[in-house]
């Protein structure tokens, strides 16, 4: 295999439905729509950001939290797994507290966070991928399918974003084994080629 020798995988829209998951971001986050662009939040973003499990969702808290932005929202347990893997806060990773409150508007005492990587890789294989891109330009607007040339990321390499479409973010195939190993909950991420917003049951309600 090419590059590390690892594989990696994209964090994905969860579709399990008994799992509470976040369709809105709320209020207090300046500039929201960057929190996938891959850039610093953090001035943006203040620890007392109150952030609500939709109620038409499920009532089981996980781990990992699914959202329609496909963002990765991690309990403290997540993110100390994390930092024992080396994405430690630097120049290229932030970790982003807010308050987290249950479907009846309670707040859920363990502490939740966004990661927020900043590494940005250009390393979409065109040829294998499905995408859109902009009308008259070479700029990725839309991705569906991710394939990587994997030769282009760095061999120490166990989270980052698609340079090419930031909102796509990408695990090192053993750091999703850990994270399977120690049970976490709410993982929810596809292979290559895979269809990032299929739904096995058909049944879409986001």
């Amino acid at each position: 295999m090419e590059g590390s020798g690892f594989e990696y995988f994209v964090v994905s829209m969860s579709h399990d439905y008994r799992a509470g998951w976040i369709k809105r971001f709320g209020k207090g986050i300046k500039r929201n729509y960057e929190l996938s662009k891959g850039v610093r939040m953090k001035d943006n973003f203040p620890p007392t950001v109150e952030i609500g499990i939709d109620e038409d969702s499920g009532d089981m808290l996980t781990d990992i939290i699914p959202n329609i932005g496909m963002d990765l929202i991690v309990s403290e347990k997540v993110k100390k797994i994390l930092e024992s893997e080396g994405l430690v806060e630097s120049d290229t990773l932030e970790y982003l507290p807010f308050v987290l409150k249950g479907k009846r508007g309670r707040v859920v005492k363990e502490q939740y966070f966004f990661v927020n990587s900043f590494l940005k890789i250009d390393c979409l294989d065109r040829e294998k991928s499905d995408f859109s891109t902009y009308s008259g330009s070479d700029e990725v607007c839309d991705v569906n399918g991710v394939y990587l040339l994997l030769d282009k990321v760095p061999e120490k390499t166990k989270l980052f974003r698609l340079g090419e479409y930031a909102s796509v973010i990408l695990l090192r195939s053993d750091l999703v084994e850990r994270l399977n190993s120690e049970g976490v909950t709410g993982l929810s991420v596809v292979g290559m080629g895979v269809d990032l917003f299929d739904d096995p049951d058909e049944d879409d309600d986001w």
